[in-house]
């Protein structure tokens, strides 16, 4: 027997579907707030990245790449 490739994706997409509404899964969540405070290897760049993604970030007195403090 054979099936077009649409036909074959849709019979993917309903089992994938059923799966995923009685697995258990939980869809994925926006973190809300991140704490890095203790955290030495995070630059001040990786910082403002975050900020763009997460809406609280907590975190010492931002480095630079090279760890030299700079004020944000």
């Amino acid at each position: 027997m054979t099936t077009s490739a649409s036909a074959a994706a849709a019979a993917q997409a309903r089992a994938k579907a059923h799966f995923t509404s009685h697995s258990g899964i939980l869809p994925p969540q926006r973190l809300r707030s991140i704490d890095v405070t203790r955290c030495t290897q995070i630059s001040w760049e990786m910082i403002q990245w975050l900020k763009m993604y997460v809406a609280e970030v907590r975190s010492d007195t931002a480095k630079g790449v090279w760890g030299e403090n700079i004020l944000s």
